[in-house]
């Protein structure tokens, strides 16, 4: 399947937050609360893919301030749990 383009939603634990935006929560309330991560796919590789950030909401449901043109990798192993999007959501909720 051919990602390049498409939209993706991820919620990642905080550790994986912190390993893949660099991001560090110290008031991290559970550390089974979930992060949400927006973007589009940039590209792909053997061990993840290149993401274009839009979106970053915190577990409280906060959003992260986030740099124009942010492309971050984000490694297959971070991973908790994605949905894939042909174009970009409209609104992107929380499932965890």
């Amino acid at each position: 399947m051919e990602l390049a383009g498409k939209y993706l939603v991820v919620w990642l634990s905080a550790e994986a937050v912190e390993t893949f935006l660099g991001i560090l929560d110290p008031q991290q309330e559970s550390p089974f609360a979930s992060w949400v991560v927006a973007g589009q796919i940039a590209g792909e590789s053997v061990p993840g893919l290149w993401m274009l950030v839009e979106r970053v909401t915190m577990p409280d449901g906060r959003d992260v301030p986030i740099p124009e043109d942010a492309v971050y990798f984000l490694r297959w192993e971070l991973l908790t749990t994605a949905r894939l999007y042909q174009a970009a959501p409209r609104e992107v909720r929380r499932i965890a």
